[in-house]
Order: C-alpha cells, then structure tokens, then sequence
C-alpha cells in the first residue's frame, strides 16, 4: 500500500493539470480570426472595440483591429493593427467638422449623414495603411469567420466581405440602435413614440413633435441611402472592379449575412420600444474599475464640504470653445456655492479671470475614477452616452446641455426621469445656471430617482463585456444566426403594413356597399314603379 502513497497524493494535482491541458487545446481547437473595424475618430467611439478587443484576445481568439487609437491597446501575438489615427486630423483640417457649434436636429441629421461618413471614409481608404492591408488579403487568400463592424457610418467597410471569406457580420453602434440600421430586420421603427436619434424627442410627442419627427425620420432614411450610394463610389475607386461583387445596397439588406447588430444602449437610457432578436442591447460596454486618484486631487477632493460638482463637455467639444461670456457666468454661478468645490475640464490650465476659490481646473481627468469619489454630487455633462451611463453607474445627478449628435434625445431622457436638469446652450447665464444647480443639487427627488435608475443599472445577470463576448462567441459557433431571421425582413413595404390586404379588403367592402347599394336602389324603384302603376290604376277608375 506504501508504494502508492505518492500518485494518491499527487493525483489532485495530475487531474488538475490534465483539466487545464484540456481546457487549453478546447480554446485552441475554438479560436476564431476576427477582423474588427472601427472606423470613427473619437475616443468615445473607439474604447468600446479596443476593451472588446482586448477580452477576445484574452479567448486565445485572433483579432485584426483597424483603430483610430492604436496606442491604446497592448501588444499581442494574436493581433494584427492597422494604424488608422491620422484620421483624427480632419477634425484639424476641415472646417465641415467643427463639433464646437451647437447643432439643430436638422443639422444633425444632415451632418452625421452625409459628409462626416464619406469624407472619412475616403481618407481612410486612400492611405497606404489600408491599401497595404487589403493588397495583403488579396495576394494571401485571407479569410476571416467574422467581421466585427461600427455599423452607424462608413458602410463602405462592408465591401470587404466578399474578399474574405463573406463571413457573418455583426454591426455595432456604440450609441443608440440607429433607425436605419435596423432596416434589415424590419424591427419595429414606428416615429409615433419612437423618437429619432438626432432629435431632443421623447417616447410621448405632441402632435407638432410627431409631426417633425415623422419627417426627420423620413429624411433620415433619404441620406441614408444616397450616402449608402456615395460610399459605394468611394470604395469602388479604391477597390479593383473585380472584386466588387454585391452593392453596398445588397450587402446590407442581406438580412442571413447581415447577422446581428449589437448596441451599447439600455433601457435606461434610452425608451422602452419592440426589439428583433437579432439586435442585443450590452449596456455599458466601456465601463471599468475605477482606479485611486492622484493623492493631490483625491485630497482636494475629500475635503470638499458639502462635496464636488465635475464639469466636464466631453472629448470633443472643449470647455474653451464655449465664449467668454458664458465662462463668466459659470463662474459667477459656482461662486453662489461656496460649500462646494468644483472640477472642471479645462484645455488651458492657466487661471481664469474672475475663478473662484473653489474651482479647480484641469486639462484632463480619469473621468470614471472622478465620478466613483463618492463626494461627486453632481455632474455638469454634455449628454454624451458613455458619459451619462458612468454618470448611472456611480449614481451622480446630472445637469446636460446637449450640443450635437444623440445629446439632445439623452439629455431629454434626463428630463424626463428627473435624474437631472437640461440647459439649453444658447440660453445659457449666470441666473439660469444658478437656479439648475439650485434645483438639482438641494431638491431630494433628483438624488432618489438617480439612486433608483443606478440600482436599476446594475441589476444584470451579466456585465456588458461577458454578454458582449458571449453573443460574439454565440455567433461564431453558429456561423451567423440564420435561424434567428425574421420573415418580416424579406417582406416589402406593402406587405409587411398589409397595404395590400388593407386594399383588397377595401376593395371588398366598397363592392359589398356597392352590391347592396345597387340592390336597393333597384328594390327602392321597383317599388316606386309598383306604386305608381297602382296611383295609375286608381285615377282611371
């Protein structure tokens, strides 16, 4: 009995190896090539991919990234970059995309539309990074089993699937689930309750706000369409004949291939409407643990009396593009709150004229590790989604003044919950700013429905990045999601509103109606001619 001692101690260990061994050669044998393209240049945009990238990678998965922010990410055997940050520099160079300017929804609409797709698009698809990648693929054979897309802009990227492979595809919008984008599918879009994107509607319009977001959904899906076809000249300049295979047009409405569409958009931030089961709402994809502050800030921060305001306008549109007069005026208002201190994003760190003893200023901030102090009270914001789910998250009230973009439909979902305040840009000053701090920061119903939409925000069976993966993974294994397709989506305009039952059952009754009409108008004049003959009949005797 003596001689086995040692394998009968040793054995927990032996299996144990074993049990790794298999699990090792399982993840092998199921690693995927995934091509990963985001084409957007802004930070907010990119974050997402990069984490996503970041956690399939960690799957033994190998990943092609085409980024805006390739420093972001670490080096990786299994990963393959195509360097795409010069991108960033029309924002530099080409007045067209100014983001500093308060913008209508008319504006928007016609904006992020039009020339903000194309014109990135074709300078991405001129540079030597992406040629080289592409003549890469084409001398190589390369195949990919899945292509991760931004689906919101730049469709032209779409193209690339029938030079690798035409593998399943899945669209992501790292805001909302986009109108159009969903047009595949034919999910339910009805502009009744349904705001669109680029407006500051909510779920119950007035006549007047149905009215202009009918159209707007309408013009909407217009330049969707003509961009669709400017996209389709753009990659077909950059692309030889040969292997332009499908429009752009048919390419998207492949409903089988145009598989999933995956958005970083919830219920709590956006308004509850039908929802195919090929499109999955993640949530907040982008958030992490928040890491300790520099021991300066998280000092100043910790001996704020009655707590800390942070005042951020996000990435792209900076604090100093706001104009001297509405500076003052948040100066003046924060100077009516001694008994707070307050963090503001500011591009020029020198001290402003007029700034009060209790506002500080910074360049940059880790902005999740500023809103998970727990004396930030308040969160001065411009409405961007990833900003207003940190803000969810870490259970801050919220004063937005929307600017571009999705900023205004978010902002007036604030409103609407009173999880905080809207301020109007144009409108802003000392007096109006004053009474929305007042308002927010002492009236305790901000602080309980926030505390309940945070609990609300939480409360998931999985995070974001696990249910992210999972679906990606889920599509993998299923080579698309075909049996998730929808009859709806092969249906067309007339068919899938019933215009045409709608018509041929008009048609019935409006025969019926006829038939009887016809019937008693005959019955109606026979019995006029019967009593008649009869008047007849008693005037001659």
């Amino acid at each position: 009995m003596l001689q086995f001692a040692p394998f009968t101690m040793c054995q927990p260990y032996f299996m144990t190896s074993i049990l790794v061994a298999l699990i090792c050669f399982t993840s092998s044998a199921t690693a995927s090539d995934i091509l990963i393209i985001c084409p957007t240049a802004s930070y907010s945009h990119q974050q997402p991919f990069l984490l996503i990238t970041q956690a399939l990678l960690q799957r033994n998965h190998s990943v092609t990234l085409l980024t805006c922010n390739p420093e972001k990410i670490k080096p990786h055997e299994n990963l393959t970059l195509v360097d795409w940050s010069f991108t960033y520099d029309l924002w530099k160079t080409n007045t067209e995309f100014n983001l500093q300017t308060r913008k209508s929804q008319w504006e928007n609409v016609r904006f992020f539309s039009t020339s903000f797709s194309t014109k990135a698009s074709s300078l991405q698809w001129a540079h030597k990074n992406t040629q080289q990648f592409i003549q890469t693929i084409i001398q190589t054979n390369k195949t990919y089993d899945l292509m991760v897309h931004e689906g919101w802009a730049h469709h032209s990227y779409m193209s690339l699937l029938d030079i690798i492979g035409n593998p399943p595809m899945i669209l992501v919008s790292t805001a909302h689930s986009f109108s159009f984008l969903t047009l595949p599918f034919n999910n339910p879009e009805n502009p009744s309750y349904v705001p669109v994107n680029f407006t500051g509607n909510t779920d119950k319009m007035t006549f007047w706000q149905r009215l202009t977001n009918t159209l707007i959904y309408l013009k909407y899906y217009w330049l969707f369409m003509k961009t669709l076809e400017q996209e389709d000249q753009v990659r077909q300049t950059y692309l030889d004949k040969k292997y332009n295979k499908r429009s752009l047009k048919e390419i998207f409405q492949d409903g089988s291939r145009n598989s999933f569409l995956s958005c970083f958009d919830s219920r709590i931030t956006n308004y509850v409407r039908p929802v195919h089961p090929k499109i999955v709402e993640v949530g907040p994809l982008h958030l992490v643990e928040p890491k300790p502050l520099d021991q300066k800030l998280q000092a100043w921060m910790n001996d704020a009396p009655a707590g800390v305001i942070y005042f951020s306008l996000g990435s792209n549109m900076k604090g100093t593009s706001m104009g001297d007069f509405r500076r003052r005026a948040f100066l003046k208002a924060f100077a009516r709150f001694p008994q707070y201190r307050v963090l503001w994003k500011w591009e020029n760190e020198d001290v402003m004229e007029g700034q009060p003893e209790n506002v500080l200023l910074k360049k940059w901030m880790p902005q999740q590790d500023v809103l998970a102090h727990p004396k930030v009270k308040l969160f001065i914001m411009q409405g961007g989604l990833q900003s207003l789910q940190e803000a969810y998250h870490y259970g801050v009230k919220l004063i937005c003044i929307p600017m571009f973009g999705d900023q205004d439909l978010n902002s007036q979902r604030v409103g609407k919950i009173k999880t905080g305040i809207v301020l109007e840009f144009n409108d802003l000053n000392e007096e109006y700013i004053y009474k929305a701090l007042k308002t927010v920061l002492e009236d305790p119903l901000y602080s309980q429905n926030m505390a309940y939409y945070s609990a609300l925000s939480k409360d998931s069976p999985m995070s974001p990045m696990e249910k992210s993966v999972w679906w990606i993974e889920y599509v993998l294994r299923h080579k698309g999601v075909a049996h998730l397709h929808s009859g709806a989506a092969d249906l067309s305009i007339v068919q899938y509103y019933l215009l045409d039952v709608i018509a041929f059952l008009v048609a019935i009754l409006i025969s019926v109606m006829l038939l009887v009409y016809l019937a008693l108008s005959k019955v109606v004049r026979s019995m006029i001619k019967t009593n008649q003959g009869k008047i007849k009949k008693k005037k001659m005797k």
